[in-house]
């Protein structure tokens, strides 16, 4: 393959348009559609400076227009907001339809964008390509419910700093039984269609779930500490009938006689 007929970027924000530069210098394109949103980083004058280099067709898309390029392939924008005060909100939201085969591609668009689209177009589609990579600003219980996609597709780097994707937008598809495809597990994820069925080039992300927080340990029991041998009781009186009777005073040896007839107990006598 050697041309595109229609590349679109969504809104200017360096993580969606990085990537075209690279597919502008390899690829010809037919017809550009940005959102027309103005961005001032080097990133996007330098793809503004190549479609105007490579004299390609550039075109700001319009609420509810149609992109024809294919005469059984319906794309409709569902929205496009080249004054939006914030990027995520510019995004230009698509969806496409071949036979009974739908997507619906959202860039970043937010859960106030859902709603708003929502109220406006159908936007019951056979695969979703989640907003904002899965957070949770996007992809509102509400709209996945409406949406009820067969197969949802997460585009998010593995190991992200913003941890995507959010556990509630996970639960939400899990919710409407959709199969989840994550391009930080499976990279690049194509569905290819006859309009009829539809085929994966990837197995579904099983998501595996996080491990129950581990309850504090009880600290052991200490074991008892070994008591201390008992003192040796102090000497005790000696009752009786005792007489010294002999002394060696050189010799250190003193002679005692129990005088009477019972016996008496010496033990710790001094």
């Amino acid at each position: 393959m050697t041309k595109l007929d229609v590349v679109v970027a969504t809104h200017p924000d360096a993580d969606h348009i990085g990537g075209l530069i690279s597919v502008l210098e390899n690829f010809a394109v037919g017809k550009f559609i940005d959102s027309g949103k103005v961005h001032t980083t080097d990133t996007y004058l330098e793809l503004l400076q190549l479609i105007d280099t490579k004299d390609t067709a550039y075109e700001i898309p319009k609420n509810g227009q149609k992109i024809n390029f294919d005469n059984v392939m319906d794309i409709q924008v569902l929205h496009a907001n080249s004054k939006a005060s914030d990027n995520n909100d510019a995004s230009v939201v698509l969806k496409a339809k071949y036979g009974k085969v739908s997507f619906l591609l959202t860039g970043d668009a937010g859960v106030a964008l859902e709603k708003n689209i929502a109220s406006k177009y159908d936007v019951k589609s056979t695969y979703l390509k989640a907003g904002h990579h899965g957070s949770n600003t996007s992809s509102s219980a509400e709209f996945i419910n409406a949406v009820r996609p067969v197969g949802t597709v997460l585009s998010y780097g593995k190991d992200n700093s913003y941890g995507h994707p959010h556990d509630e937008v996970i639960s939400r598809l899990n919710q409407v039984k959709s199969s989840i495809y994550s391009t930080a597990v499976a990279g690049d994820i194509t569905v290819t269609t006859d309009g009829n069925s539809h085929t994966v080039n990837t197995k579904p992300w099983v998501v595996n779930p996080k491990p129950a927080p581990t309850p504090n340990p009880q600290p052991a029991p200490k074991p008892n500490p070994t008591p201390p041998p008992a003192p040796t009781p102090p000497p005790t009186d000696t009752t009786g009938d005792l007489d010294i009777i002999a002394k060696d005073l050189q010799g250190e040896v003193v002679t005692i006689k129990n005088m009477g007839k019972n016996d008496v107990a010496m033990e710790g006598w001094r």
